[in-house]
């Protein structure tokens, strides 16, 4: 009968801590970043794009900014300038 009202008092108390299927909220402050994957890939594509301004491969480098904006939560100021940048060079080697 003990047996029996432990097993009874655990289910109890796995199923009150963890809901079946249901969403699992994060409490605030809880230090997870929610836009951490989106800030790496910010990075990445910034990184890139750096990378193929300096190669001159303006128009590669130009479609990697981008998606460095579109990426970006924070508005990265140093984005933004590096595309605009670009923009103006590519707009400037563009055959008129």
């Amino acid at each position: 009968m003990r047996m029996l009202l432990l097993l009874t008092a655990l289910v109890m108390f796995t199923a009150c801590a963890s809901p079946l299927g249901g969403r699992q909220y994060l409490p605030a402050g809880t230090g997870i970043d929610p836009y951490q994957n989106a800030r790496a890939q910010a990075e990445e594509y910034y990184q890139e794009g750096l990378t193929a301004e300096s190669q001159g491969h303006m128009e590669q480098a130009l479609n990697d900014l981008r998606q460095a904006r579109i990426w970006d939560h924070d508005g990265r100021q140093d984005i933004q300038t590096a595309l605009s940048r670009v923009e103006a060079n590519t707009n400037r080697q563009s055959p008129i």
